[in-house]
């Protein structure tokens, strides 16, 4: 994500970054495989956690992968993500920044996963989270909801995960 020397509105932070002091949870976890932060996350066959994609359903959420200091292993390569096999926190309640793909968050709105390409829909990512629905090619996470009104122009806004499931 670009920084700005002057701005006239601020960022929403970072994909993965936890952005509220109040109630957050988190769990740690093995990577399964290489999971950039922001992702929404579930257990893969081994317990491992990998991004979620085509065909998951909600009731398989975990939570979001949460943004962490980690050295680079090559010089001057941001990191930006977590690798295979490293431990990964997962942020399993409360307000986290994430990308919003597609639709314009609002308060207290619904927060959908796209599980299926849509060519139709400009900006649609599988595995990415959306705040229109978009039929059979998303999915509603029943305890998640967007916590504030719009997205900044790297297309972050920041969501609330309601309680943890399946942590």
């Amino acid at each position: 994500m670009p920084g700005q020397t002057i701005g006239i509105n601020l960022n929403n932070g970072y994909p993965g970054t936890f952005s509220r002091q109040n109630v957050y949870l988190a769990v740690s976890r093995v990577a399964g495989g290489n999971i950039p932060f922001g992702s929404p996350v579930k257990y893969d066959s081994d317990g491992n956690v990998v991004v979620m994609g085509a065909s998951d359903t909600a009731a398989k959420f975990l939570g979001i992968a949460s943004r962490n200091v980690k050295q680079s292993t090559v010089i001057g390569e941001p990191v930006e993500k977590y690798a295979a096999n490293e431990i990964a926190t997962i942020v399993t309640m409360g307000a986290v920044s994430a990308v919003c793909n597609v639709g314009d968050p609002t308060v207290n709105g619904n927060v959908y996963l796209r599980i299926t390409a849509n060519e139709s829909v400009t900006g649609g990512v599988v595995g990415g989270l959306e705040a229109t629905a978009d039929g059979a090619n998303s999915v509603l996470l029943t305890n998640v909801r967007w916590n504030i009104n719009g997205k900044d122009e790297n297309g972050v806004s920041e969501i609330r995960i309601l309680y943890p499931v399946n942590a």
